[in-house]
């Protein structure tokens, strides 16, 4: 997963210079190692590193804030879950659902929206079926 520069030392992306660099110095005296114990303490100041390294360079920012904004308009333009779901479940329709479906839509008889068949108004059914022995 990318990390997000803006979140990891918890600016705005709209931040000033001096805003990154007091930001820097204030997380960078909690994690530091010599100062802090805990175990991913030297991980996270590995992460503040990159962070102002690349947040306070002015080319590196805009280089990252293009880059930002090119992955977000990437992302949206992934399918969602939910849709996934649904052309998952139609990949695994029954083939007998789809032969009858394709062969009654046309003419009327069947709607696969609502997945309930229609008789013609004109219809011979007697209002009594004889029952069939076997």
């Amino acid at each position: 997963m990318t990390q997000n520069w803006y979140e990891v030392l918890q600016v705005s992306k709209t931040a000033e210079a001096e805003v990154i660099t007091a930001a820097y110095r204030k997380l960078a005296a909690k994690y530091h190692p010599d100062h802090n114990k805990a175990a991913d303490a030297n991980e996270r100041m590995q992460l503040l590193n990159l962070a102002y390294e690349c947040l306070c360079d002015p080319t590196k920012r805009a280089a990252y804030d293009r880059q930002q904004q090119s992955q977000a308009a990437f992302d949206r333009q992934q399918p969602t879950e939910r849709i996934r779901v649904r052309i998952a479940r139609f990949l695994e329709r029954d083939a007998f659902d789809e032969v009858i479906a394709t062969l009654h839509e046309e003419d009327g008889l069947y709607d696969s929206r609502t997945k309930t068949w229609t008789l013609p108004a004109d219809a011979d059914i007697p209002d009594e079926c004889e029952e069939v022995e076997e």
